[in-house]
């Protein structure tokens, strides 16, 4: 089920890769701290 919610929000997330795996960050981050996190030490959120 899809959410609306606030960006500025902090929460956890998980970033992937292009191979099939995903990595849970023990940080909690805005989407916007979240997708440069992932981007620049994976591949996206």
């Amino acid at each position: 089920e899809w959410e609306d919610d606030d960006c500025t929000n902090v929460n956890s997330f998980f970033c992937y890769t292009w191979q099939p795996q995903l990595f849970v960050v023990q940080e909690m981050m805005n989407w916007e701290e979240a997708l440069v996190h992932c981007r620049t030490h994976y591949t996206d959120l």
